[in-house]
């Protein structure tokens, strides 16, 4: 279990966070558990301190991760899916 604002000090103190913390802060925005205002100051802190590659993919796949994956397979389509 984390804490958001530990989450928000470490990334603040320039250290780089790891998969699970990434996944508990997408996760509390996801079940309303994280405010606006920790939202906000860990985009402020990603601002003035940058994610390293690993961070970015963790983030990515998290968010991915976070909603409903929809099964594209029983569509039986041929060609690209476009957004009209």
């Amino acid at each position: 279990m984390f804490l958001a604002q530990e989450i928000i000090r470490k990334k603040r103190d320039g250290h780089a966070l790891s998969d699970e913390e990434i996944r508990f802060f997408i996760n509390g925005i996801r079940d309303n558990t994280i405010s606006e205002g920790q939202i906000a100051a860990l985009a402020m802190t990603i601002f003035f301190h940058d994610m390293t590659m690993p961070e970015r993919v963790s983030l990515t796949m998290a968010m991915r991760d976070s909603g409903t994956v929809l099964d594209w397979k029983s569509l039986h389509l041929n060609g690209a899916i476009v957004d009209k």
